[in-house]
């Protein structure tokens, strides 16, 4: 860890320091109010552009690992920073700070081409974390968003099938019903039928009977 704090400290001001431990303050600050207004605040997408990066000091941590350990050996640019840093506090002028720098160095044989060289190195680290860092974002972005993606487009699929299900079920409630109201309906004339024709048998049945007894009762009277 010491390791780090002192790539902190030859990399990062103590303004820088106190700016982010006042940030850090004022967004504890904030929370309690965002908290309040979560529950008013309407939830949009963000873009891509919307995102604003920032210094994290994880992720500059993990850097520093990196260059730790790919650190060369002997005087390089790495101890040329600190040398530069190491007198901030006595020389104002930054000119003035590398050039009392880079006269220490060449005491010990160091040059400017072997300052510019080491610099250019741990640039390429830097740059062979960025692409190990890309490549395993593209493969989070693929396992994950892509599969949500996935999953989203089979929920839409899922969901459209469902509705043609419910639209069919709909079409056939419908049916059903007509087909109900025909049958009702068909009852009704059925029901009204039969009680025409119980009631027509009444009365033809009663006709008939009628004249019947009635030609009996004239028979006895008659034939008496």
């Amino acid at each position: 860890m010491s390791v780090l704090k002192n790539l902190r400290g030859i990399f990062i001001t103590d303004d820088e320091t106190k700016d982010k431990n006042e940030e850090s303050s004022n967004e504890n600050d904030a929370k309690e109010e965002v908290e309040k207004t979560t529950t008013t605040t309407t939830h949009t997408s963000v873009s891509n552009a919307d995102i604003q990066g920032q210094k994290d000091d994880k992720i500059i941590d993990t850097l520093f690992e990196a260059i730790e350990r790919n650190n060369l050996n002997g005087f390089d640019y790495l101890e040329f920073k600190r040398s530069v840093k190491g007198l901030e506090k006595m020389v104002a002028d930054e000119a003035t700070r590398f050039k009392s720098a880079f006269a220490t160095a060449s005491t010990i044989g160091i040059t400017m081409d072997k300052l510019v060289e080491t610099a250019d190195y741990y640039v390429k680290i830097l740059d062979k974390e960025r692409s190990q860092f890309v490549q395993a974002a593209k493969d989070q972005s693929e396992n994950l968003i892509e599969n949500r993606k996935k999953e989203i487009q089979h929920l839409l699929k899922s969901l459209e099938e469902k509705k043609k299900m419910i639209d069919e079920m709909q079409k056939d409630l419908l049916k059903g019903e007509e087909r109900i109201k025909q049958i009702q309906e068909g009852i009704n004339n059925a029901t009204v039928n039969i009680e025409n024709t119980k009631k027509n048998f009444e009365s033809s049945w009663s006709f008939l009977k009628e004249q019947i007894i009635t030609d009996i009762e004239k028979i006895k009277t008659y034939l008496k």
